[in-house]
């Protein structure tokens, strides 16, 4: 195990092979298998390679590829897979437009990137302002924090 990530409700792991396992409920497919049957043991996340970091959410994972690219998966009602629709997904899905990430974190329902160009990318849940957009516009795809 390189890194683990821990929402309210799963966990995933960052295996030395650069792929993922989570475990957990997974009642909107934030284990990634194609499912949304809860696991009480590590299930693989199903398609995804070369993982250089995770991040997970209460409802949601995303994972950093070795390509600098983020792929999500789980809830997706506020936007905060990033695919720029509202579904959730049992299986991993790429974050559009969006390259050059360092790193990554999850919250409960938004999910963010720091990119090589010292940027900060935002997408989900912004009702109360935590996309950083000047707006509380919840956004299905990454918009840019003002201000840093």
């Amino acid at each position: 195990v390189q890194a683990i990530g821990m929402g309210s409700y799963s966990t995933c792991v960052l295996l030395a092979d650069q792929t993922m396992q989570c475990w957990g409920d997974n009642q909107y497919g934030q284990l990634g298998n194609g499912s949304n049957i809860d696991s009480n043991v590590p299930v693989a996340v199903t398609g995804l390679a070369n993982v250089h970091s995770i991040a997970v959410g209460d409802y949601h994972s995303c994972a950093l590829k070795s390509d600098q690219t983020v792929a999500c998966w789980g809830l997706n009602a506020f936007g905060q897979l990033g695919d720029g629709s509202n579904a959730d997904s049992l299986t991993t899905v790429a974050v559009n437009n969006l390259s050059n990430a360092l790193s990554i974190n999850a919250g409960p329902f938004t999910s963010c990137a720091n990119l090589n160009d010292g940027s900060l990318q935002c997408w989900g849940n912004n009702n109360e302002g935590q996309l950083g957009d000047g707006t509380t516009t919840n956004s299905n795809v990454p918009v840019t924090v003002q201000g840093l």
